[in-house]
């Protein structure tokens, strides 16, 4: 398997615990399989590679190489899902300083997703020194955040392209009949792609919302595709991974530890935690139940978080996701470094090491020394950070994430709390215009 879940910091009791678990967990995945279970009208995206992602994949890829712009920069617009898995996918992959180094590769950024103006302001800083085309995502086209953000990038292209130059610049990501955007795409002949009826935003960074931006930007969606399809073909028993969190988490929930923790070996998978946050935040918070999702990067948090991770309030449980490959470039070369000795600072113990192998000690040290204070924690062990790996690990905790509501009887896929802040949001907005007025 491409995950492996290690319980060696996990104490026995919870372990016996988790393992009753399975029966009720193994009946609950079957049950999403078969789209027989709670929220079943949301369930599309359980084995979506098979169903319809690789023929998606194969239209999206004919009809994006007969753009007739030129481009290096790719610019999204959107919020939640609709943005989440792509920065998730970029930031794991990318360099890191990618903006200070020259590329063939178009630029990928953000923005939509949040009502910031200076950095909408800095986002036109940087489509003024670019050719950009730009994605907007919103099923229904009317998310204040992101509908903000397209009125002020749709206004800056036509005034930079005209109507028609701006027109060949924007492609819409949106529900396949209705709403403000798909209306938008019809009046103007845009490129439009849909987002599929059955599946929610956290749940749809393998549809047409994730996959047209990461090909823009030159990501491996087939292979992001064919790591989640092999996920999705592992069988539905006790060593699936998915039902394995699943349990465990759940286990450790009902023993009172009500916040979780995702400590990340890795600061690239900084987005990639955000989505994951957004996942089970949004599927499990509501009906006054849920484990609250937090998260750490190693080994930066821990002199910032680490004091209360060992030594606070025990009603936290943790997850390590720990890649253990070394570091890969954009050919699959495999790049190390190693710690050249200096007698000047007293750590010895790090000469000649190679860094990657100091921080998966660091890891293990970490999760020892947590484990001893209190704080049951276990181990999403992945090979090593590449689009196949990152499919498969969508594809896993998508379903963990559905299992697990499962086991707290709750409905995984809707997010009522979410509706009750967009509206109270459009309101202040309408009264704050009345009152200018």
């Amino acid at each position: 398997m491409a995950v492996r879940i290690d319980k060696q910091y996990v104490h026995a009791d919870i372990v016996t615990e988790a393992q009753s678990l399975t029966e009720q967990a193994c009946r609950a995945l079957e049950a999403l399989a078969a789209g027989t279970c709670r929220g079943s009208e949301w369930t599309g995206f359980f084995d979506y590679p098979q169903r319809a992602g690789f023929a998606l994949n194969a239209q999206i890829k004919a009809e994006l190489a007969e753009l007739s712009c030129v481009y290096n920069h790719v610019l999204v617009l959107g919020i939640g899902g609709s943005f989440q898995g792509t920065s998730a996918v970029h930031e794991a992959l990318a360099h890191s300083y990618g903006y200070l180094l020259p590329s063939d590769r178009p630029r990928l950024s953000f923005c939509g997703c949040h009502l910031a103006e200076v950095l909408t302001l800095e986002c036109i800083d940087a489509l003024d020194r670019s050719e950009p085309v730009v994605v907007v995502i919103s099923k229904s086209g009317t998310t204040l955040e992101t509908a903000v953000a397209f009125r002020i990038i749709k206004s800056y292209l036509t005034q930079r392209f005209g109507t028609e130059g701006a027109q060949a610049r924007i492609i819409v990501v949106t529900d396949a009949e209705q709403g403000a955007l798909r209306a938008f795409s019809r009046k103007h002949d845009s490129l439009a792609f849909p987002v599929p009826d059955d599946i929610g935003g956290r749940y749809s960074v393998l549809t047409a919302v994730g996959l047209v931006p990461l090909m823009l930007a030159q990501y491996d969606t087939e292979a992001l595709l064919r790591g989640a399809a092999s996920f999705f073909a592992t069988p539905c028993d006790a060593q699936n991974p998915a039902v394995q969190y699943a349990t465990l988490r759940n286990a450790c929930h009902r023993r009172g530890k009500l916040i979780e923790v995702l400590s990340c070996s890795d600061p690239k998978l900084r987005a990639f935690a955000d989505w994951w946050k957004q996942l089970f935040g949004e599927s499990e918070g509501k009906d006054g139940k849920g484990i609250f999702p937090s998260t750490m990067l190693l080994t930066t948090d821990l002199h910032a978080l680490g004091q209360y991770l060992q030594d606070g309030k025990r009603h936290l449980l943790e997850t390590f996701l720990t890649v253990t490959a070394p570091t890969h470039d954009a050919c699959g070369i495999e790049r190390r470094l190693r710690i050249p000795p200096d007698a000047d600072d007293g750590l010895s113990f790090a000469d000649n090491r190679f860094m990657q192998d100091l921080n998966l000690a660091a890891v293990q040290g970490t999760q020892a020394a947590h484990y001893k204070g209190g704080v049951p924690n276990l181990n999403l062990t992945v090979p090593q950070l590449d689009e196949f790996h990152l499919g498969y690990l969508f594809a896993c905790l998508q379903t963990a994430c559905a299992v697990s509501g499962a086991l707290l009887d709750v409905n995984p896929f809707d997010q009522p709390g979410v509706e009750v802040y967009k509206k109270n949001l459009r309101q202040l907005a309408e009264d704050a215009e009345d009152d200018a007025q």
